[in-house]
């Protein structure tokens, strides 16, 4: 497994968040986490990328403890975060957003043949490499986003609702790009509200309820995953 977690506890003040959250991460699947609004899915990714601190367990990546590390030495690790909504750097152009994207690397040499991939994964980035990314449509910066997460060459991506305010179309997008990056070796644990979209792509998942995980399955497992939609529907 890429991704362990053990026992982990976060709390925000006095409010217990997750409350002894345990799961495991195949390394090159794609793993869908679920649950109800406030149930602590995107409080997960977080707590994994380093961005909040867990009151008690641990954090396993490629079999190295990473809850005490900084978030930097995360990314350097092969760690990268999409958090929700695209955080683009709207004044700069669409190539110097992918250049920020590799900041933590040190293979500096090899950062132009990362870019010449994700042109070729994502050709419109190309066409638009001089761009203001505040010109792109919502489409264009959502393919931006996942190259410029994608720049840190990353063996696990954590992706928060990428599919979030897209049309109908824009998402099938999305699932055929969530799809394509995996099929390169990235491992990937996505939190969608678009149970369609996440079902469509996952691998296995996993349903969080009341900050605990309430059980996992894989996607063929057509009766678990009845009961999954039961329980994030509100059923």
């Amino acid at each position: 497994m890429i991704l362990s977690i053990r026992d982990l506890y976060v709390n925000y003040g006095k409010l217990e968040v997750l409350k002894g959250v345990s799961l495991e991460v195949e390394e090159g699947k794609i793993s869908l986490l679920l649950g109800a609004n406030g149930s602590g899915k995107s409080t997960m990714l977080k707590t994994i990328s380093g961005l909040i601190s867990p009151v008690g367990g641990s954090i396993w990546f490629e079999d190295r403890r990473i809850d005490k590390l900084p978030t930097v030495d995360r990314l350097r690790a092969g760690l990268a975060h999409m958090p929700e909504g695209k955080r683009l750097f709207t004044e700069m152009s669409v190539k110097e957003n992918l250049l920020i994207g590799a900041y933590s690397r040190k293979d500096k040499k090899e950062i132009d043949k990362s870019i010449e991939t994700m042109y070729e994964l994502f050709p419109i980035l190309r066409e638009r490499q001089k761009e203001r990314s505040d010109k792109m449509s919502g489409g264009e910066q959502q393919m931006l986003a996942f190259a410029r997460a994608l720049m840190i060459k990353p063996k696990l991506l954590l992706m928060d609702e990428p599919a979030q305010g897209l049309s109908p179309v824009l998402v099938s997008q999305v699932a055929d790009t969530v799809t394509k990056i995996a099929k390169t070796g990235t491992t990937i644990l996505i939190v969608e509200h678009n149970l369609r979209l996440g079902l469509s792509i996952a691998d296995t998942v996993f349903v969080l309820e009341n900050g605990k995980i309430a059980f996992q399955a894989k996607s063929t497992d057509l009766s678990q995953i009845e009961y999954a939609k039961k329980i994030y529907l509100g059923g």
